[in-house]
This record gives structure tokens, sequence and C-alpha cells, in this order.
């Protein structure tokens, strides 16, 4: 199945961990953003799975950074109450898909992550293509060429804003 990152909780780590492995999908934990930064580094995951106990900068900026430089990797929160504003914030700039408040159950979990997943087929290839046309608007085109280019490039942001619509962001 996927590739999971759990990152900084050790309820997750157990309880949410076995879980998941259970349902077939391979998971890597992180006890902290800096292990999270190290396991990003050495391999790709599909999703990643994180607490926030307290509104802290690091792991803000660890999420907003993993976003941005793993855009195929779906991310999934779970925040407190009292934190939940971080994590919403973060779903409302695109760089998690899915905020979950606790107290969660692992039905909730699982079902996050499968969202997220699918999501995250959908946006794959919305990269991939993206990273073509780039490359296709840095070379010299015709005229003709040049406005196909632009009609494909508005179609793709029409396809990729409805899948932003079914992943909640990103």
């Amino acid at each position: 199945m996927a590739s999971i990152l759990v990152v900084e909780d050790p309820i997750l780590d157990s309880t949410v961990t076995r879980f998941l492995e259970g349902a077939g999908h391979v998971i890597t934990l992180a006890g902290s953003v800096a292990e999270a930064r190290k396991g990003l580094d050495e391999r790709p995951f599909q999703l990643m799975l994180s607490v926030v106990e307290s509104r802290g900068r690091s792991l803000e900026g660890f999420l907003e950074d993993a976003a941005t430089q793993r855009p195929t990797m779906a991310i999934v929160l779970v925040c407190s109450e009292t934190n939940a504003h971080a994590g919403e914030d973060l779903r409302r700039r695109g760089h998690v898909a899915e905020v979950l408040r606790q107290p969660v159950t692992l039905v909730q979990v699982r079902d996050a992550a499968q969202r997220a997943l699918e999501g995250r087929d959908l946006l794959t290839p919305i990269a991939s293509l993206r990273r073509g046309m780039r490359r296709l608007q840095a070379t010299e085109l015709s005229d003709g060429s040049r406005e196909i280019l632009k009609g494909m490039a508005r179609q793709l942001e029409t396809l990729a804003s409805r899948a932003r619509s079914v992943t909640g962001g990103r």
C-alpha cells in the first residue's frame, strides 16, 4: 500500500502504527522534526501523519518545507482543540491535506489517511505535468506553440483546482 511517515507522537507511534500496518501500509517513525527531516531525505513517502501538540515554529516550518519540497506527499495533522488554528492555517495555505482534532479514533485516522492518499493520487500526475510544462515554457517556441501551451496550462490549473476541492488543499 503506502509508505507513511509518523512524526512526533508516542500514542500515534504505537496504536495508529499497528492499525495502519495491519492495513498493509509501511510505517516509519520519527520522534522529532530532525528525525523526520532525515527520513524525508532518505526515502520518499506517500503520506506524513503528524501531531501538533503545541504551536511551534519548527514543526510548522518543517511542514511547510516538506509540502513544498515533496508536493506529491500528502500530509495529515492531528491537533488538540487549542492548536487547531495552526493546523487549519496550514491546510488553508495548501500545505496540509486534512486536519483532525483530538480526540480522534483509529477509524478517523484511517479514513483521513485514505482520503489524503486518494487526493495524492490525483495530484501526483498534475505535479509531473506542471514540471514538464515549465520545461517547455523555458524553451524557444513559435507563437502558435506558445498559445497551445498556455491553453494546456489553463486546463491543467482547472484540473488542479478540481483535485484540490477533493483533497482539501494543495
